[in-house]
């Protein structure tokens, strides 16, 4: 059986319930409960680790809240880029005018896309 390694990491001086409350997490427990007993059948176990982040890497801007698969982050395999809230407006507009190429949290069908990607590539070199 492979391992498939799925980090969440956060800030360490976040707020801790923040946590709790953010959209991106959500959807990725929501995404391995799904996952796992799928990819068990495939013969590949997930290693789902939280780690926390001390200092703030100089090239990240939202760093705090990112996914991990293989250590190499979850946007990478999506293309797609993330933000945090920064919104100008009381009904959220100006933000998505300013950002519409961002996304703010990451869906559970992106998250399951970015983990059958990786497992095709890791099954993919065991055959050949």
């Amino acid at each position: 059986m492979t391992s498939l390694k799925i980090i969440w990491q956060k800030g360490k001086e976040e707020n801790p319930l923040a946590e709790r409350m953010n959209l991106t997490y959500l959807n990725l427990e929501r995404a391995l409960m799904t996952l796992t007993p799928i990819l068990l059948e495939m013969g590949v176990k997930v290693e789902f680790e939280k780690v926390e982040v001390e200092e703030r890497p100089k090239n990240l801007k939202d760093w705090q809240k990112r996914i991990l698969i293989e250590d190499k982050f979850i946007e990478d395999f999506l293309d797609i880029e993330t933000r945090q809230s920064f919104c100008l407006g009381l009904c959220g507009k100006v933000c998505d005018v300013l950002c519409k190429d961002k996304i703010e949290e990451i869906p559970d069908h992106l998250i399951i896309a970015a983990v059958f990607h990786v497992v095709r590539e890791k099954l993919d070199k065991m055959e050949g």
